[in-house]
């Protein structure tokens, strides 16, 4: 989504509360229609600048408009599932050491320096 959205001049277009990340929706669903964050808000991600242009009431969309997005979730969730497996199989039979600061991103701050081995 991050190439889509950098396509679009930064627009996410409408989204369902659910399905932003909890700080970006606390932040942005009080805000009325022109308003523009009055600070940074950090995720994740990195820091955004957001502004909410319109409210839309939820409603449904047409298949035509929605299959390539349902295609797009299909195919992240089966390279989701076949990397899994893989990381499971190679899990089984090899030490991983994780970085300390990869594994705080990664996995939350109790796993920085998490190692496993068979």
């Amino acid at each position: 989504i991050p190439s889509k959205v950098a396509k679009n001049g930064g627009d996410l277009g409408f989204q369902d509360k659910e399905h932003l990340i909890p700080k970006l929706s606390e932040a942005l669903w009080p805000l009325k229609p022109g308003t523009v964050y009055p600070g940074l808000i950090q995720t994740a991600l990195g820091f955004h600048i957001v502004k909410v242009t319109a409210h839309e009431p939820a409603g449904t969309s047409q298949l035509a408009e929605v299959k390539e997005l349902l295609r797009a979730g299909v195919q992240q969730k089966k390279g989701n599932n076949a990397l899994n497996q893989w990381l499971a199989k190679k899990h089984s039979t090899t030490k991983i050491v994780l970085a300390p600061a990869f594994a705080q991103l990664l996995l939350g701050s109790q796993a920085a320096g998490t190692t496993s081995s068979n």
